[in-house]
């Protein structure tokens, strides 16, 4: 089977987990048998196809319930559980707590993730900015858990396609929560405005909203530290609404240091400050 058309069913089948999704649509979007498209799907992730949309209708609203302040029932109909009380059994069933315990408890996921290592300085600063959306080739990839080696690896695979001047610009999508999803399903797309090839690679359209803009310097320092950081800002300063779509990586050359990259990280914000004025709204886009 091809395996651009399963990257353009998986992302049809994410981009839809909210809803009933006929087997129809899947033979539409894939040009292949709902019966080998249940057959190759269980191949490819090692789960069922209702199992992959229960998982991450569960996943997106555990990040929802610690990232934001809608109603868990709100929460339980916008991934599209039918009721709040099919939603909480699913939920505690996966994660051994319920909706509310996830809400109430947001601590108790950081936390043991910040103390994890010891880092210089958890003072870290960031800017506001408005990302206006940007049309994007990419392709999805497992990782487990970011690994950065697994990262780096699956760069040096789309490599060949990147144009050798430095005007393509590159993306990396953190699409799963870590500290809530399955380590070893954790999705991660490789996204760039231009290739030297279409074919490989999929096309959407990225950003479209603000974001707390942090800065990686380098290659020296594990870039979980710097998540680390940000995460500590977060739960004690609360500057900021995160919002539940995912986190982007920016990567530039580091104009200091050869070989290496800077990294901005993009953290989608719900909220902005409250000094943000409507003229540097517009200045910004």
């Amino acid at each position: 089977m091809d395996i651009h058309r399963i990257q353009k069913l998986i992302a049809y089948i994410e981009a839809n987990s909210h809803r009933k999704i006929f087997p129809e649509e899947l033979e539409e979007v894939s040009h292949y048998s709902y019966r080998n498209i249940q057959r190759v799907f269980l191949a490819l992730t090692k789960e069922t196809i209702g199992r992959c949309i229960t998982r991450l209708r569960l996943e997106n609203a555990y990040k929802s319930l610690i990232y934001s302040d809608l109603p868990i029932t709100e929460i339980a109909l916008n991934v599209g559980f039918e009721s709040n009380q099919s939603f909480a059994k699913a939920f505690k069933q996966k994660f051994g707590i319920t909706p509310l315990n996830a809400r109430e408890n947001k601590a108790e996921l950081f936390i043991p993730y910040i103390a994890s290592h010891q880092i210089e300085s958890k003072d870290i600063t960031f800017d506001y900015v408005y990302m206006s959306p940007l049309a994007v080739y990419y392709n999805v990839y497992i990782t487990n858990d970011y690994n950065t080696d697994a990262i780096n690896t699956i760069w040096q695979q789309v490599d060949n396609y990147i144009p050798s001047t430095t005007d393509s610009l590159l993306f990396g999508v953190i699409i799963d929560q870590p500290l809530i999803s399955d380590k070893t399903r954790t999705r991660y797309e490789t996204c760039m405005t231009k290739v030297t090839d279409t074919k490989p690679f999929l096309k959407k359209t990225i950003f479209g909203q603000w974001y707390a803009r942090y800065t990686h310097p380098d290659n020296h320092s594990p870039i979980e530290d710097t998540y680390r950081n940000i995460y500590y800002q977060w739960m004690n300063n609360t500057p900021y609404s995160i919002d539940s779509t995912p986190i982007i990586e920016q990567y530039l050359p580091n104009e200091t240091v050869s070989d290496t990259w800077a990294t901005h990280i993009l953290i989608p914000v719900e909220k902005k400050l409250v000094n943000l004025e409507q003229s540097d709204i517009a200045d910004s886009k």
